[in-house]
């Protein structure tokens, strides 16, 4: 696991700030083209991507309470621009807070008409927070014996896998632990999309 860019949120008097950062889970996304052939290969599971999205969502909320803090309230519009970058790193095989138009979290956010303002006190802030997260759904091989020999078999992840190893992985990372446990935040929006190499793209925006 890396982190990768951080922007600090900090206290502005009507000044846009942006919090961002991004996870990457070594993993392998799917099983190696070549290397010992396997005699049964099970195919991936079908996830329900919008499972596991609640699924983040609850387990973020948890770690929140555990510190004192407020749930923060599920947002669909906020989802929806989370879905938007998760599905162009799918699409378009990037990992990054800019998508390759030079676009961040903020200006996806401009077009799509959403902005994100919350006062704590005196103190005004504004602009979305984001993390995002990489996870293969093939987790590796498994052997298996039998009076036929060892043979190898595919060995995926399976659904309730995913968001606990995505929440665990931000909340040891301080740049992530950071986003989900800020205070001005009052609410999340999470999407993830399925690559055709078995990558899952996590975006998880806080408002």
């Amino acid at each position: 696991m890396r982190p990768a860019v951080l922007l600090r949120l900090a206290p502005a008097f009507g000044v846009a700030v942006l919090v961002a950062a991004s996870l990457g889970c070594g993993a392998p996304a799917s099983p190696p083209l070549h290397g010992t052939p396997a005699a049964a290969v099970r195919t991936p599971p079908r996830l329900d991507l919008g499972r596991i999205a609640r699924q983040v969502h609850d387990r973020t909320n948890a770690e929140r309470q555990g510190l004192g803090l407020p749930a923060l309230a599920w947002r669909d519009d906020l989802a929806r621009l989370a879905a938007v970058h998760s599905a162009d790193m799918a699409a378009r095989g990037f990992f990054a807070h800019e998508n390759p138009d030079g676009q961040d979290v903020n200006a996806r956010a401009r077009g799509l008409a959403m902005e994100c303002r919350q006062e704590l006190g005196q103190v005004v802030y504004t602009g979305f927070s984001e993390n995002l997260f990489k996870i293969g759904t093939f987790r590796g091989w498994q052997e298996e014996t039998d009076e036929n020999g060892t043979r190898r078999t595919n060995d995926y992840r399976a659904e309730d896998a995913f968001a606990p190893e995505i929440v665990e992985g931000w909340m040891h990372s301080p740049g992530h632990r950071e986003n989900i446990v800020q205070p001005v935040s009052r609410a999340e929006g999470i999407a993830l999309s399925l690559a055709e190499d078995g990558s899952l793209y996590v975006t998880q925006v806080f408002c």
